[in-house]
């Protein structure tokens, strides 16, 4: 699954370096001269410098000490409320934690740094709304804020969320150099194979006790009931969630279809908006059971154009295709099934293998990658062979023949390939 990192207090000096309230060494003898009873009296700035420096050492009683001292000589800045958000993160004092990072305005230059620690502390409770909102705000403030991204990233993979998943990877691996975990995650994504009940569903259930409105969380929960044949308890969970809303009704569809309410789900199917992913695979699917390849071709087309290179789609618009007669068509998208295939088994044999992996195996993954038509994995393979050395010259020629690959591609669609 995607990764992230918990340690929601590590490098949180980083910030403050970078906006120049690191105590220099003259401050910090003032400062302590003045704790000890000697020396000029102390002023805001000198108390300030004492809290940073007790924070940074990790002596969190006398950061608190001296936050209380500065909060009787002047009122709070947004600097000060930034040291006690990381003394209450640091004590675990989650809601004290975020009630602080609340104080610091937009504009100031921690901005994105409160806004990604905020959604740290929520996604640690499993408040997966309130912290993609906050991730959100973080990458609205700073756009290279990688960690902010890798934690949302997480979210959307909890909650089968492809579509958007598939689109922050590859925003990512042109931020950063991804890890092989994330490479090999982004490569699962089109179908979801990492992706397991037993592992993910206990994380929904505890999401929907904090938030019974979390929409995504409930569709994923749903989709994890049904792979494990709890039918009943799936429509329970879909109760809750208006007829409307097209993911639950392609949810509903699936389930009747899986239930053998051929009928119940034909009714379902008519009546949803077009050009829905989940609607048209399940349309799709629907005429190829009764026979009918032109119809079952133009569902799963549109299917396909939503969410490119899902096995199943290529299987099933191949098998329709060969219905309606059109052969040539047909081979391409069964060719094109064939190598994600490869690419697939590739993945989970590098998943299954134990110890590091190497050059020669992301070098073997970038190149099932490129003949599926994946570029952009394909150079994110290729780009950790050549991070390990950066001598490689099978990696180096295969991002340079990738980078023309992604440019024509991309001029093709009107946009502008950024370097990575």
């Amino acid at each position: 699954m995607p990764t992230r990192t918990d340690r929601v207090g590590e490098g949180a000096a980083g910030p403050y370096r970078r906006a120049g309230v690191v105590p220099g060494a003259l401050a910090a003898v003032l400062a302590l001269a003045a704790w000890s009873g000697c020396g000029p009296a102390e002023g805001p700035e000198d108390v300030y410098d004492r809290a940073l420096a007790a924070v940074e050492s990790g002596r969190f009683d006398a950061a608190e000490a001296a936050l209380a001292r500065l909060a009787r000589l002047r009122s709070p800045t947004p600097l000060d409320w930034g040291l006690r958000a990381r003394v209450a993160i640091a004590r675990g004092q989650v809601d004290e934690a975020l009630g602080a990072l609340g104080h610091m305005p937009e504009d100031h230059p921690l901005s994105s740094w409160a806004h990604l620690r905020a959604g740290q502390l929520e996604l640690r409770r499993r408040r997966f709304r309130p912290a993609e909102q906050q991730f959100r705000l973080a990458l609205d403030r700073d756009p290279g804020l990688v960690e902010a991204r890798r934690e949302w990233i997480y979210i959307l993979g909890v909650q089968l969320r492809r579509g958007e998943l598939a689109r922050e990877f590859e925003a990512l691996s042109r931020q950063s150099t991804l890890t092989a975990r994330e490479v090999w995650v982004w490569g699962m994504v089109a179908d979801l194979a990492w992706w397991t009940p037993g592992e993910h569903g206990p994380i929904l259930r505890e999401a929907l006790r904090y938030d019974p409105d979390d929409r995504w969380s409930r569709l994923a929960l749903v989709e994890s009931e049904r792979r494990v044949g709890h039918w009943d308890e799936a429509e329970k969970l879909l109760a809750a969630i208006p007829d409307d809303d097209p993911d639950a009704r392609a949810a509903r569809a699936a389930l009747a279809l899986e239930r053998g309410r051929v009928d119940e789900a034909a009714s379902l199917l008519a009546g949803g908006p077009e050009g829905h992913p989940g609607l048209e695979a399940l349309r799709g699917r629907l005429a190829l059971s009764r026979g009918d390849g032109a119809v079952a071709v133009r569902h799963l087309r549109a299917a396909l154009a939503a969410e490119p290179g899902r096995r199943k789609l290529l299987t099933d618009l191949g098998r329709a295709c060969t219905l309606a007669g059109h052969m040539e068509e047909a081979h391409l998208y069964l060719d094109a099934a064939a190598r994600t295939d490869a690419l697939n088994s590739l993945l989970l044999s590098a998943e299954a293998r134990e110890g590091p992996a190497s050059p020669e195996s992301w070098r073997r993954l970038g190149a099932a990658c490129e003949a599926a038509g994946r570029i952009d994995q394909a150079r994110a393979w290729f780009a950790l062979a050549a991070a390990r050395d950066p001598l490689d010259r099978e990696a180096q020629q295969a991002l340079f023949r990738l980078k023309g690959a992604a440019r024509s591609r991309d001029q093709a669609l009107g946009e502008k390939t950024p370097e990575p």
